[in-house]
């Protein structure tokens, strides 16, 4: 596999240089990855942030305090505890998070594809089934 490794100023062309294809591989994951970091921080850094807010609550409605949430995009990664009314709500920069809500005693819930937008407001409220309590539960 042939990579264009720098650009030379002499007419006849760039420098060419043969790379193994896990070198290859291994600079295109650190590029992707430094491209993420670098707008993850210019969302910060430019406020491009908007809100996740909600409740976690069991099956008959009942807030769940201290429930676990896990929010994570391309190596992004945040953690933060409902409230004791089961309420949270967090700024996050722009982009496509999954979510994951963990508490002793339910099940674990999850979702892919939650969509934060600049200056909006993502209203997700979480229904987390109960283990011990599920009669579908073996």
């Amino acid at each position: 596999m042939t990579v264009i490794f720098e650009r030379s100023n002499d007419p006849g062309g760039a420098k060419m240089m043969n790379l193994p294809k896990y070198a290859c591989v291994a600079l295109l994951i650190l590029g992707a990855s430094l491209k993420v970091d670098a707008e993850l921080e210019r969302s910060k850094a430019t406020g491009r942030q908007g809100t996740l807010a909600g409740m976690v609550l069991d099956p008959n409605k009942a807030r769940v305090p201290r429930a676990k949430i896990l929010l994570e995009t391309n190596g992004f990664k945040q953690e933060i505890t409902t409230a004791d009314d089961g309420s949270y709500s967090i700024d996050l920069p722009e982009g496509k998070y999954k979510i994951r809500v963990e508490r002793d005693g339910f099940y674990t819930f999850r979702m892919n594809g939650i969509r934060i937008v600049s200056g909006g407001l993502v209203k997700l409220d979480v229904v987390i089934k109960g283990i011990r309590n599920d009669v579908d539960h073996p």
